[in-house]
């Protein structure tokens, strides 16, 4: 019985951290900026620049937002492809992670009884570790 509540418990962190490296990747305030204030102006006039893996804004003071999205995979700064690549890397591994978990608990009889089962659920584990 401590088995399955073991490999239970394990799944649903799988699923959990593959579900948080996926809210990763949709995050928009990867970085901001801001430009402006009151630095002496009789006007305030603030703006900020934020940016994410996919697209680059600004919005100005008046609230309004002007959003681009990047036009080529390769027309980003170094460390942002990086970054892209980690995380898609991570999704995969983590999806492969969930898979053989699911296929390695002792409740699912997809493979059946056998000592692979066990090798499908370490695997899976590292492939979480490692994503």
């Amino acid at each position: 019985m401590k088995i399955r509540v073991v490999q239970i418990w394990g799944f649903l962190m799988t699923v959990l951290g593959w579900i948080f490296v996926a809210c990763t990747m949709a995050m928009e305030g990867w970085k901001i900026a801001s430009v402006g204030g009151m630095g002496g102006s009789a006007i305030i006039k603030v703006a900020w620049h934020w940016s994410s893996l996919w697209r680059k804004c600004f919005t100005d003071s008046t609230s309004i937002t002007n959003c681009h999205d990047f036009p080529m995979l390769w027309s980003v700064e170094g460390y942002v492809q990086i970054v892209r690549g980690l995380l898609m890397g991570a999704l995969s591994l983590g999806m492969l992670g969930f898979i053989l978990s699911l296929l390695g608990m002792e409740c699912t009889y997809v493979g059946g009884k056998d000592p692979s089962k066990y090798k499908k659920i370490f695997t899976g584990g590292w492939c979480h570790i490692i994503s």
